[in-house]
């Protein structure tokens, strides 16, 4: 109880999100200063409002909320602090008349929605929620998150959708709805990965991280963290490698590593006390520490961190974090057996808990309350010369009452018995039931389970099929290798290749081979693709695209890089939309698409035997990519040139804008490289961090001079080496051609 009480507390405190904890006279001051812009002076004073309990002290905070709101009142640019002004009037008021601000809040929507007012609405709406989540009230909180989120999307409002969704996670986690938690949370990661804030990734990932901890899912839980981990070093910011820090914390404790969880807490209090400066925290840690102490056995220790934390609580009137630090104490006492401190920490526990929830404590705490008063009687009597007759007499008492006892537990023992065995009776039989329709089950399990993975094998010779056979690409390119290692049975990724010519004379077949002529030149597209997800979704949105680039250039005759790439996310854009229209789903917008590096080469061509061709020179490389380079290496040189890809993915996107095509001039020798991301992303080695990109030039430099066979092991090779232990994180494709 304590673990998880100290657990909710946490997530309020640590990761609740920045909060303003200073001294409230400092924003006081900030209000009241003139020079301050008026943005600034009106947070801190509704920041200052906000905490107010005294009634004077209220009376006071609401005379700021009216100033705050005539102030801001017509104002489009402060719209945001008369709508809080006005919320916080309407609490304050409430709070001095003791009637539920409640109604007030549906009123208010109520206007909003009758003046058509989009974002008033979804402001309204939110705080609504947020009144019944405060109160654990979840079903009503949620229908009113859901009238936010509604209309959130609809102003696209996407940041507050995601913080919305972040609520969600929390309620269904104290509903004890795993599933529903982990997909409100996964959502919220969604939304702000979609609008790319950095901060928001890095805070939802380490949640779902330290949730991932506490459902005892360790593997996920150890993945997240360690991406979180990752983004926050990239993002160079030490308060949020320090936030991360915090939830791997909780991982480490569920892991039976307390020594290194109190390794994080202590470099996470350290930070606090070195920068951050906010009490709250700092107490809140103190706590945490000596909780994972406890753990570890070490209990003086423990009592040592407890009363720094209560120390700052008490100095800065922090109710909640005082009683934190009381719990661990009293725990602390109880296990050293002293239990006079052990009653007085409770006691006051119990005395702030009073004031915190303003009613009486469950019948269990009364309980022990009342075990703590006897023994503290018992050790005074036991003190009390004077009463040791009436002790011994108590005694004798006592004794006889433990024999009369003995005689109800025996008989009682026996009966007891004769239930445990009628009930292990019960049970063998019940289980012996549930192993037959088990056995069942499983055997349907299996059945079902062959049949998939029958027709995934299945699935996986048609992908086989859309792609062009190795011969195909090594007639084109002599010396040249495809790495193509999918993640699951089918993959996402894919190589696509196309020859096509200008001929001089003669014709050219279906397939793109060239036959008939005597010379001509001809168009070799050759790409590495890698559509969104892995694995079945995966391919089958690889089939739309790889359709999409074969009628690029079949049907619409494109042979510029940049340009296929424009008609390829048109015609993908139009099949996603086309198959909406005919879904359950149809307000659901699809924007599923494919990341992939492009490249032409004109080559000249002379007849040998038959339909055979040989590519014999190079005259110039045109390229084009989404998200995904070109990368060359020149002969004799130490260095990779890079081409960089458009930033858009061939897919449904908000920014539109054409695909820009490069020309590069290539020279006997020379090396270019088109790959996806998978082999940069997977995580490995012995810090178990991302391979990088940085990495994967450095082992394209070290094999230049290979052949291109030999380059494809060695890569192979040095991929394995670094997985390891690790699944593979995404699908691979790897291409290499030398001139």
């Amino acid at each position: 109880m304590i673990r998880q009480f100290l657990h909710i507390a946490f997530l309020v405190i640590i990761i609740g999100g920045p909060q303003v904890m200073f001294a409230q006279d400092d924003e006081l001051n900030v209000f009241q200063d003139q020079t301050k812009p008026d943005s600034v002076r009106y947070d801190a004073g509704l920041d200052w409002a906000l905490i107010q309990v005294e009634p004077e002290k209220v009376k006071e905070a609401l005379q700021i909320c009216l100033e705050i709101k005539e102030a801001t009142k017509g104002s489009e640019e402060l719209r945001g602090r008369y709508l809080s002004a006005l919320r916080l009037e309407i609490k304050l008021k409430s709070q001095q008349t003791g009637i539920d601000e409640i109604d007030d809040l549906i009123a208010e929507l109520e206007k909003a929605k009758a003046s058509k007012k989009d974002h008033e609405v979804a402001y309204w709406a939110r705080s609504i929620a947020h009144h019944y989540q405060i109160r654990d009230d979840f079903p009503k909180a949620m229908e009113y998150y859901v009238v936010a989120i509604e209309f959130y999307e609809r102003t696209g409002q996407f940041k507050k959708m995601g913080f919305i969704k972040q609520n969600l996670n929390w309620i269904y986690g104290q509903l004890d709805k795993k599933e529903e938690s982990l997909r409100e949370g996964l959502s919220a990661l969604e939304v702000y990965k979609s609008i790319n804030d950095t901060t928001a990734i890095i805070d939802m990932t380490a949640r779902l991280g330290e949730q991932y901890a506490l459902y005892d899912q360790m593997e996920k839980s150890d993945s997240l963290l360690r991406i979180a981990e990752e983004l926050a070093e990239d993002y160079g910011n030490k308060g949020w490698i320090n936030f991360v820090a915090m939830n791997r914390a909780e991982f480490l404790r569920k892991s039976g590593k307390f020594q290194e969880a109190i390794d994080l807490l202590q470099e996470g209090l350290d930070y606090h006390l070195k920068f951050d400066h906010r009490p709250r925290p700092v107490s809140f840690m103190y706590a945490v520490i000596a909780d994972n102490l406890m753990s570890l056995g070490k209990v003086d220790l423990a009592i040592a961190k407890a009363r720094k934390g209560l120390e700052v609580a008490d100095q800065h009137e922090l109710i909640k974090e005082a009683t934190d630090n009381l719990t661990v104490l009293h725990k602390a006492y109880v296990e050293k057996g002293d239990w006079k401190n052990a009653f007085l920490t409770f006691q006051r526990e119990y005395e702030q808990d009073q004031n915190v929830k303003g009613g009486d404590k469950t019948s269990a705490v009364v309980g022990e309350l009342n075990k703590f008063k006897a023994r503290q009687k018992a050790y005074a009597d036991s003190l009390d010369q004077v009463q040791r007759d009436k002790i011994q007499q108590l005694d004798q008492e006592r004794q006889l009452a433990e024999k009369r006892q003995e005689r109800f537990i025996w008989i009682g023992g026996a009966v007891l018995m004769l239930l445990i065995v009628l009930l292990m009776f019960r049970e063998f039989q019940r289980r012996k039931r549930s192993n037959l329709i088990l056995g069942e089950k499983k055997t349907i399990v299996e059945e079902q389970k062959k049949e998939i993975v029958d027709s995934i094998e299945y699935a996986k010779r048609i992908q086989n099929a859309i792609l062009p056979p190795i011969e195909e690409i090594q007639k084109c390119f002599t010396d040249s290798f495809v790495l193509y290692e999918p993640k699951d049975i089918v993959a996402g990724d894919f190589y696509w290749l196309e020859v096509s010519s200008n001929e001089e004379r003669g014709t050219s077949n279906s397939k793109g081979n060239l036959a008939s002529r005597n010379s001509s030149l001809a168009t070799i597209l050759i790409a590495a693709a890698d559509c969104t997800g892995h694995g079945v979704p995966g391919a089958m949105v690889s089939v739309v695209c790889n359709n999409a680039l074969n009628r690029s250039v079949r049907e619409f005759g494109l042979r510029d890089p940049g340009l296929i790439l424009d008609k390829t996310k048109e015609i993908v854009v139009q099949e996603f939309e086309k198959g909406t229209a005919f879904s359950d789903n149809k307000g659901e917008e699809i924007k599923d698409g494919m990341d992939i590096a492009l490249v032409s080469l004109e080559q000249q061509q002379q007849q040998e035997e038959g339909d055979s061709v040989a590519l014999n020179s190079c005259s110039k490389l045109k390229y084009a990519g989404a998200h995904n380079p070109l990368w060359v290496i020149r002969k004799g040189q130490n260095e990779i040139e890079e081409i960089k890809a458009s930033k858009q993915p061939v897919g449904k996107h908000h920014l539109e804008k054409p695909f820009d095509s490069h020309q590069v001039d290539l020279f006997p020798g020379d090396q270019f490289y088109l790959f996806s991301d998978g082999y940069a992303d997977q995580f490995g080695g012995d810090k178990g961090k991302k391979f990088k990109s940085s990495n994967f030039k450095k082992v394209l430099l070290s094999i230049r001079d290979l052949p291109m066979a030999e380059q494809k092991e060695r890569l192979l090779q040095v991929f394995l080496d670094w997985k390891g232990d690790f699944e593979q994180l995404d699908d691979i494709c790897v291409i290499g051609v030398r001139v």
